[in-house]
């Protein structure tokens, strides 16, 4: 009888336990929803301790880091093992508006192989599992005066990049901007999505109806099963020509998450992670807030 009773006690404490980590995810057999944060300064290699609190604080779980073109050995690898401590994954943050026009994708393959040397010549819990990579091609006049054939010469270049990071197994998020499908490049970055990348990362900086904004984007992501990152921004009003319907900075930390949650309920079944925008002046907005 007491065998019979540890027996259904067992049983609901499973049952109890898979109950829990469905409600966790959203999805069974999903991950639970991701936070990333952007980092342009190498000097935070050296010194990652001093970007603990803002992990804490804002539960960043991804991590995409600029590293310097030479990548020193020990310290990338002190970094990644710091970061895991915190139970973050760290990423190359890569990029050059000069790669969007390399058909052959040389210059991101080049740096690929770099990660891949790297990667070799240290154990596996301080490898770089991926690039973020950030190639704006569409900023340029060239670009904006010849739209369809430079999209395709982007699009093929990322395409042999990513062959060759699949080939290394190395994993590309795609950065790219909201707009392509509204200046009529709906089949480029349908290829960008579906051919190029492990998961694509939107800059949604149209504050007020980003929901809507992305729609295409996460329907494709949705469509081809890849992750969908969605950046905000928070720099300051007038860098790089940003106005206040661009960015957080003013609204605060608080209004962003509370557009994120709109953004998931919106895609309940898109897996959607919530990107930062970037360390500096998120460093400086905890402190104020």
């Amino acid at each position: 009888m007491k065998k019979q009773i540890y027996k259904v006690i067992l049983i609901v404490c499973l049952l109890l336990c898979v109950l829990y980590l469905f409600l966790r995810t959203g999805h069974s057999g999903e991950k639970e929803a991701e936070t990333g944060m952007f980092s342009w300064d190498e000097e935070t290699v050296e010194d990652p301790a001093g970007m603990k609190e803002l992990i804490k604080a804002l539960g960043i779980t991804r991590w995409y880091q600029e590293f310097p073109q030479d990548l020193d050995e020990e310290k990338t690898a002190a970094f990644i093992n710091y970061m895991n401590t915190l139970g973050v994954k760290t990423d190359a943050l890569v990029g050059s508006v000069e790669w969007g026009f390399e058909e052959d994708g040389a210059s991101l393959i080049a740096c690929i192989s770099s990660i891949d040397s790297y990667n070799r010549n240290v154990r596996l819990k301080e490898r770089i599992g991926g690039l973020m990579v950030d190639v704006e091609p569409y900023i340029t006049e060239k670009f904006k005066n010849d739209r369809e054939y430079y999209m395709d010469i982007y699009v093929n270049g990322m395409k042999k990049a990513y062959t060759y990071a699949k080939s290394k197994n190395i994993d590309i998020i795609a950065c790219i901007p909201r707009h392509y499908d509204d200046q009529g490049l709906r089949e480029g970055l349908e290829e960008l999505i579906a051919e190029t990348c492990d998961e694509v990362a939107v800059m949604n900086y149209g504050r007020g109806n980003e929901t809507e904004m992305i729609a295409e984007e996460v329907r494709l992501a949705e469509k081809y099963k890849k992750v969908f990152h969605c950046i905000l921004e928070f720099q300051n009003v007038g860098v790089h020509g940003l106005t206040e319907e661009e960015t957080y900075r003013e609204e605060g930390i608080g209004e962003a998450i509370k557009t994120w949650g709109k953004i998931r309920d919106a895609y309940p079944d898109a897996r959607i992670t919530a990107d930062y925008h970037w360390t500096r002046p998120l460093l400086e907005m905890i402190k104020e807030e």
